[in-house]
């Protein structure tokens, strides 16, 4: 299947990069720092990408969704590895966001970051960095830290094995989520167009060939991570965390690019519960959020 992307989507042209520098990403290897980035998020870019991840504009008036400014960061990190391990893929799995300043559309923001440590993993390795997002006058507004799995295809030739089946139902997993507390927030409904939408031109053909997500394992493409981050960070604006809150988002589940999801929050001793949960009633990520004092 294939599904056209317009070029206003392409990640390295709407997110407008002034510097003057040659554009060079580093080795993946701890404390390997990227080239730093000033980045403006243009109203119509936002308006996009909202639409694509069935987000009203309302949410952010006047204001940059963070989730936007989370973007950059999985696409540096991406091709970082594109550029140095082209045969490896690329799946997010963590990211830990904490958002101290509101940023106005429009603004300019410097944006810096360095790989931290590289882990080992049984499907390759874990990839963790982190970036700082400071506004004209130096101020920190956004600290961004993600984890990626940067895949082996050697290691990944067989779709991942399911756990042993069990008497559970979608209507009783349902039941337990409402059990322990999680209420219903609102659907969202996964398409092609919306996934390749928000992905742009992504070098990640994870998320946009079928033929190349089969490759490692997948039935289908899949949702980037960053997109279901969206979600969370739209819940936390819902629910009223607050301007200066932080908190951490675990992708335990590929989201395919056909997928209809329920996002589900709950209160958690003052934190924010946030949960993307499949039709199946399988948890998809989860993520923990609280206000700073």
């Amino acid at each position: 299947m294939t599904v056209a992307v317009s070029p206003l989507y392409d990640p390295n042209c709407v997110v407008a990069e002034v510097a003057s520098h040659e554009k060079r990403f580093p080795p993946v290897a701890a404390g390997a720092a990227f080239p730093e980035e000033t980045l403006e998020i243009a109203p119509e870019f936002q308006a996009a990408m909202l639409n694509f991840s069935e987000i009203d504009e309302s949410v952010y008036p006047g204001e940059v969704d963070p989730g936007l400014l989370a973007r950059r960061p999985i696409s540096v990190i991406g091709s970082s590895l594109f550029d140095n391990h082209p045969e490896r893929g690329y799946v997010h799995t963590i990211q830990h966001v904490r958002r101290l300043l509101p940023i106005s559309m429009g603004e300019r923001i410097r944006m810096s970051g360095q790989f931290t440590r590289i882990d080992e993993h049984p499907r390759g390795w874990i990839m963790h960095a982190r970036f700082e997002f400071r506004r004209a006058d130096g101020a920190l507004a956004l600290i961004v830290s993600p984890s990626a799995l940067m895949a082996d295809p050697e290691r990944n030739t067989d779709a991942p094995k399911s756990k042993a089946a069990s008497s559970d139902t979608p209507a009783s997993r349902k039941a337990a989520l409402e059990a322990a507390g999680w209420t219903l927030l609102h659907a969202k409904t996964c398409t092609p167009e919306r996934v390749v939408g928000y992905c742009g031109k992504t070098r990640n053909l994870i998320h946009t060939d079928p033929e190349y997500a089969k490759g490692f394992g997948f039935r289908a493409p899949i949702t980037a991570g960053n997109q279901m981050i969206e979600w969370h960070l739209e819940a936390v604006r819902l629910k009223g965390l607050g301007e200066q809150f932080e908190g951490s988002v675990t992708l335990q589940r590929p989201v395919f690019w056909d997928d209809a999801l329920e996002i589900m929050t709950r209160d958690n001793d003052g934190a924010l519960d946030v949960a993307v949960v499949k039709d199946d009633g399988r948890i998809a990520n989860t993520g923990r959020f609280q206000a700073l004092a």
